[in-house]
């Protein structure tokens, strides 16, 4: 049993516009942005080969559509970071997310949320709400390849659910800062949006930091 690719549809998602107006919600289309070809099991010599299609090589395939907030260049250089957000006091939040941004520069104005004493961030960033991937119920661990194409599929074609309308009164911000950059991040400039978990707001209670991990679920 292969693999089927997401069907592309509206999702509701965070935006932390670059010029420090507040975060929103809005409801963008996604896509699937330029199908990448299959890799034959037959054309795998050594198992780091598919290892390689796990790092950088393989932009991620299934986005929402924001090029109309990009320059071309951005939506070309566009990545992805995962993280998780778990907080005991707003259990409906809890969840995988993703950080979708760009690596471009030119043409856009540095993102006052994100950017940092360290590195500056361009663009507007967008945060969705991943869907819990699960692996084929007849996946082989023994199976190496195997194995690899699930986690393959899994970084290319991740599905999402609808961001919570509470994620604005949340501290995901925070999170994002602690958990995809350095700890020493501190914000560019005065920002007018307001997120709990801003430098200067407040928390509603501890959050705990988890890695994304990949595998069967039992």
């Amino acid at each position: 049993m292969e693999r089927e690719i997401p069907t592309p549809g509206p999702i509701k998602v965070l935006r932390f516009p670059a010029d420090g107006t507040p975060p929103h919600l809005l409801t963008l289309e996604t896509l699937i942005a330029d199908p990448p070809p299959e890799i034959s099991r037959s054309q795998i010599g050594y198992y780091h080969t598919m290892l390689e299609h796990l790092l950088d090589n393989d932009l991620v395939r299934h986005v929402p559509n924001v090029r109309v907030f990009w320059t071309a260049k951005a939506w070309e250089l566009r990545c992805v970071v995962k993280f998780r957000y778990t907080n005991k006091t707003t259990p409906d939040l809890n969840g995988g997310y993703c950080l979708l941004m760009t690596d471009a520069e030119e043409g856009l104005q540095a993102n006052r949320y994100l950017s940092n004493e360290k590195d500056t961030y361009f663009g507007d960033a967008f945060v969705l709400k991943e869907v819990g991937y699960h692996w084929l119920p007849e996946a082989d661990l023994k199976d190496t390849v195997g194995c690899l194409l699930e986690l393959r599929h899994e970084h290319l074609f991740p599905e999402y659910e609808n961001v919570p309308q509470g994620i604005l009164g949340s501290s995901i911000l925070e999170v994002i800062r602690k958990d995809c950059f350095d700890n020493h991040v501190k914000p560019e400039g005065p920002a007018a949006g307001s997120v709990s978990g801003v430098p200067g707001g407040s928390r509603d209670a501890p959050i705990v930091l988890e890695g994304e991990s990949s595998g069967p679920t039992k």
